[in-house]
């Protein structure tokens, strides 16, 4: 449909958060890599953690503990060795942390420190598109790039996506993120596959895209807002009504998401040596398939 077909007044747009042609909410302003949500950030509210089956949805209270306190004390518990070795311990402290990781503890670190809806479901979104890419772009072992243990290659690259943005509803700032989540994740004894791939995500941090993993994260962060966009303005606000050509139609479009600078999602899909159109069909397919999660199943008009 034409651009001007559909007219957003800023009380409807406010008061049911519906992306407008001109703000986005979620979706990275261009290079500067500037975010904006529409409206207040909502309460917390929980998302069943894993996405290949239904049902009831825990609460970010009863998987993390009451106090977000509890998940860095989980991750840091001290491990006392015999002759109190500094070294050892340390070493010890940090296996524990490392295999404490996992997609519950990913979504411990996204609502520790993200309570606005908009940017869970951005994370949800990105997590989706990176568990299917892991199985196209991934080296095919089923083993992790990192050293932790048990961790498959999809949890990892699940992972990354689920947590690539954690910090920046706390620290917005250019200065402040990523590095903060860097900081952060160094702390708690996270290994550098996850923290490198969330900073090589923000193009400002100068640190290189060189592995498939970092590669399809820069590919699907700003795609998947995208995607979720055009979603949103589909008269059912259903996935099922978008496909490659909307989202190309769109993307020529330049009074929509105007911030939105297509070179990154043109680019990302160059650096992994795919098809545009194909990308981005490929990453229609994984949305739609948590799109209840997204708000992006038609239930919202159906129910209206």
């Amino acid at each position: 449909m034409a651009a001007s077909a559909i007219i957003i007044d800023r009380t409807e747009l406010n008061q049911q958060a519906v992306i407008a042609t001109d703000d986005i909410p979620r979706i990275y302003w261009g290079k500067s890599r500037g975010h904006r949500v529409v409206g207040v950030p909502e309460p917390a509210t929980p998302y069943f953690w894993n996405l290949n089956f239904g049902g009831e949805v825990p609460t970010a209270e009863s998987i993390c503990g009451t106090r977000p306190v509890e998940v860095k004390a989980k991750m840091h518990k001290a491990v006392k060795l015999a002759g109190e070795n500094r070294n050892e311990t340390a070493k010890s402290r940090d296996a524990q942390g490392k295999s404490m990781i996992d997609r519950e503890s990913a979504w411990c670190l996204l609502t520790e420190f993200t309570q606005s809806e908009s940017l869970r479901k951005h994370a949800l979104a990105v997590e989706a598109c990176m568990r299917a890419c892991s199985k196209k772009f991934a080296d095919g072992s089923g083993k992790s790039e990192s050293s932790t243990p048990g961790l498959s290659e999809e949890d990892l690259w699940g992972i990354v996506g689920l947590i690539h943005d954690f910090d920046y509803e706390k620290y917005p700032s250019l200065s402040d993120h990523p590095y903060k989540g860097n900081e952060i994740l160094k702390e708690r004894g996270w290994p550098e596959v996850i923290s490198r791939a969330v900073m090589s995500h923000a193009e400002y941090t100068g640190i290189t895209r060189d592995t498939p993993l970092e590669k399809a994260l820069f590919a699907c962060d700003e795609l998947a807002g995208f995607i979720t966009a055009v979603g949103l303005i589909k008269p059912g606000k259903s996935l099922a009504e978008v496909d490659a050509k909307s989202v190309r139609k769109r993307m020529k479009d330049k009074a929509f998401a105007r911030k939105v600078n297509r070179d990154d999602i043109v680019n990302g899909a160059a650096a992994l040596g795919v098809d545009l159109d194909e990308h981005i069909a490929f990453c229609i397919e994984a949305l739609q398939r948590i799109a209840d999660k997204l708000g992006l199943d038609g239930s919202a008009v159906k129910t209206a």
